[in-house]
């Protein structure tokens, strides 16, 4: 036990110089918690590596983003502003176009106001075909109201998310191996207090690179369609016999309505008949003893 608390002691002490010497070296604990006690051949290669390829990090990229001899991380977006023939029509026809290029149709809301139908829609087409899904959409449209694109390069920032998971990934390996030696209840609890904050770090890290992935692989494209007035009007048909079943139903309100008003008016109009009723009798007997 006193073998475990001269560990758990060492360790705190060696993460405080390890703090100290990153604010010479620029060297930081991923998870800010102290970093775990391991062999120094092991600590010098993992540092040594870490610097080498921060160094390069910091050789190879420029302010855009770019980095030089790797796969380049570009998310792209688009926005566009179509007027359309028919925004009903054109909305069915875009989700038609963008299930051809292997994408799909996140949202897609139509409304109408007054005599003209507009939509905002928002789709997902495969990076590679962003280009010729732009073009394609364009195609459909009477005219271009408006476009945006935008790519944001962002292998740098990946690339250094790649290696914090890595570094969270080896402090992980080092807490559990501390874990083993741990005999004491307090002891396992504090080791495992520093273990489930590298690992909450790790799914974090992991979910960002997950999202990354997925804005990368798939841009997303932004509309908003419009149409004349004028066109919106000349689409309503003539239906006669939506016209007849419209009328044959108000028609039925009407008539709900007046008995309504007969069933209330023979409820609240009954005392008025009564009085009506006894001033007729009496006029009737007072005006038979003026004439006998």
């Amino acid at each position: 036990m006193k073998k475990i608390a001269i560990l758990l002691l060492a360790l705190f002490l060696l993460a405080g110089c390890s703090s100290f010497q990153s604010s010479q070296s620029g060297e930081f604990s991923s998870s800010g918690v102290p970093a775990p006690e391991y062999d120094m051949m092991t600590e010098n290669s993992v540092t040594a590596d870490r610097s080498m390829m921060e160094s390069e990090s910091i050789v190879a990229q420029d302010e855009s983003g770019y980095v030089e001899g790797v796969e380049q991380k570009v998310i792209k977006t688009g926005t566009l502003a179509l007027h359309m023939e028919s925004v009903q029509e054109g909305v069915e026809l875009i989700k038609t176009k963008v299930a051809e290029w292997g994408g799909d149709t996140i949202n897609s809301n139509v409304t109408r106001y007054d005599n003209s139908y507009y939509a905002d829609m928002t789709v997902r087409v495969p990076s590679e075909q962003f280009d010729s899904a732009m073009s394609g959409l364009k195609e459909l449209a009477l005219y271009v109201s408006s476009e945006y694109t935008n790519a944001d390069n962002i292998t740098e920032a990946y690339m250094d998310l790649e290696a914090r998971l890595n570094n969270l990934k080896e402090e992980e390996q080092q807490y559990l191996a501390i874990l083993d030696k741990a005999v004491t209840v307090e002891e396992i609890l504090q080791v495992t207090d520093y273990l489930s904050t590298v690992r909450y770090e790790i799914e974090s890290a992991e979910g960002q690179l997950k999202y990354y992935d997925s804005n990368v692989d798939y841009s997303t494209i932004s509309l908003a369609l419009t149409e004349d007035e004028s066109v919106a009007a000349a689409q309503e048909a003539w239906l006669p016999l939506s016209t007849f079943r419209e009328a044959l139903s108000e028609w039925v309100v009407f008539l709900q309505g007046l008995t309504d008003s007969v069933i209330y008016l023979a409820i609240f109009g009954w005392p008025v008949l009564v009085l009506i009723l006894i001033v007729s009798v009496w006029r009737r007997r007072h005006h038979a003893k003026r004439h006998k």
